[in-house]
């Protein structure tokens, strides 16, 4: 997977691609930061693995959610068919490793293309919460930290772990947008009255803008 001058995208990049959900009688507001980078595969317009952040504002509690979500695709056949089911996730904090759940919210199996190359293939959006706390601490290490980069692993039941990584930037870009959102447009939210807040609903959402590849366009790339 290649992602061109990815080291050389920076915060204002990231927030000025954040995508931005906010319907006036919804009282949760989603943040993605799926338009900052999408890698592509080798030298095909494939886009292959992905991951980015969002993040879920409750207009009536002010409380914010943080979620790192990867989409993953993986060919199989014969015995090896059958989902690798991402439940957790670790990373790396101030005071050590820390291990939490992880959820795949949405998967999918295209067969398509088995008679052509002998194998399905698989896909699983999965996510996991990070509170407020440690993404502004992950914010503000995008100027002092070395590593321009976050490590994290999914850890499936079935199958090897999965180790990614998100740009501090894409974190900080994401952490202003939704911080200068909220001063420009707090005053205008209407009261919503009893309305129950559907944060737990969204949380669980698939990403709208995911357009998961064909299985015949994406197999010759991942099989390489």
């Amino acid at each position: 997977m290649t992602v061109p001058q990815q080291q050389s995208l920076d915060k204002q990049h990231f927030k000025e691609t954040v995508t931005i959900n906010d319907f006036a009688a919804e009282k949760v507001i989603i943040f993605s930061t799926i338009n900052g980078v999408q890698p592509q595969l080798g030298t095909h317009e494939v886009v292959g693995d992905d991951n980015f952040l969002r993040g879920f504002l409750d207009k009536q509690s002010n409380k914010k959610v943080y979620q790192v979500y990867n989409v993953i695709y993986y060919a199989q056949s014969g015995s090896q068919s059958g989902w690798k089911q991402f439940k957790q996730a670790r990373y790396q904090t101030k005071v050590g490793q820390e291990l939490v759940a992880a959820e795949v919210i949405k998967k999918q199996e295209d067969c398509a293309a088995l008679p052509r190359y002998g194998q399905c293939l698989y896909s699983e959006q999965v996510i996991f919460e990070l509170d407020d706390n440690q993404v502004r601490d992950l914010a503000k290490s995008y100027s002092t930290s070395n590593d321009p980069n976050w490590q994290y692993e999914l850890i499936p039941t079935s199958g090897a772990r999965y180790p990614d990584k998100l740009l501090l930037a894409e974190i900080a870009g994401l952490v202003d947008k939704m911080d200068e959102y909220v001063i420009s447009q707090q005053p205008t939210w209407p009261t919503l009255g009893a309305k129950n807040s559907r944060l737990l609903e969204l949380l669980s959402s698939p990403e709208s803008l995911v357009i998961p590849p064909r299985a015949v366009a994406i197999l010759p790339v991942l099989n390489k």
